[in-house]
């Protein structure tokens, strides 16, 4: 069988089930387009890769149990953090309206449909579908920690079938936390990037060791 890493579309279908399409910021068009999913891979040089300054948020889609229609949750509130405090904390703006972003994530989960709701496992139930926007210092326009004012800004938007972020597991046989020695010593202003790249390298420190999640 194929590696999950053979092909950028064996990759996609593998961590991303049901992210056919995602969308992105077209400088050429100056707005938010619809690609394939495999068509989105950014190039490795960039601020946002190397110094952890992009802006994201993590949302969640389910289908109404009623009427059969997905319902983003919090979908107003999550762009109003986005826009209203972490990108103004961070320093720079969107390239596209918040109310063009705002548009763009629900046409995402449209376009998708129904596969962003099927559970990766084989099963008949419907699943929540998470997303994640992000917008971030675009690749190839130059190094250094201190941005240049004319630095360009990339945005993005992905949705795929994931159910759970723990292990479903531990809703029935509880689970084992470690409570880190580590504090953060600034002040969390936003939902950054750089906020999570210690509590990542921590995070797979205690799962080595067995335990199910890590505490602050």
């Amino acid at each position: 069988s194929l590696s999950p890493y053979t092909t950028l579309e064996n990759r996609a279908e593998t961590y991303f089930p049901g992210a056919t399409y995602v969308s992105v910021y077209s400088p050429e068009e100056d707005k938010m387009v619809i690609v394939p999913i495999e068509e989105a891979i950014s190039s490795p040089f960039s601020h946002a890769v190397d110094y952890g300054s992009g802006v994201f948020e993590g949302s969640s889609a389910i289908v109404n149990e009623r009427t059969g229609v997905p319902h983003v949750i919090l979908h107003e509130q999550r762009m109003n953090r986005m826009f209203g405090k972490s990108l103004p904390n961070r320093g720079y703006r969107s390239p596209v309206s918040q109310e063009e972003f705002g548009h763009a994530l629900l046409d995402i989960v449209a376009i998708n449909g129904m596969d962003l709701f099927k559970d990766p496992k084989g099963s008949d139930k419907l699943v929540r579908a998470y997303i994640r926007p992000t917008i971030h210092p675009a690749a190839l326009a130059g190094f250094g920690v201190s941005m240049r004012k004319d630095y360009p800004i990339d945005a993005a938007i992905i949705t795929w079938a994931w159910p759970d972020y723990l292990n479903p597991k531990v809703y029935e046989k509880g689970m084992t936390a470690a409570i880190t020695g580590h504090q953060r010593l600034f002040p969390i202003t936003g939902k950054h990037a750089s906020n999570y790249g210690a509590a990542g390298t921590e995070g797979s420190l205690i799962r080595s060791l067995g335990i199910d999640e890590l505490i602050y």
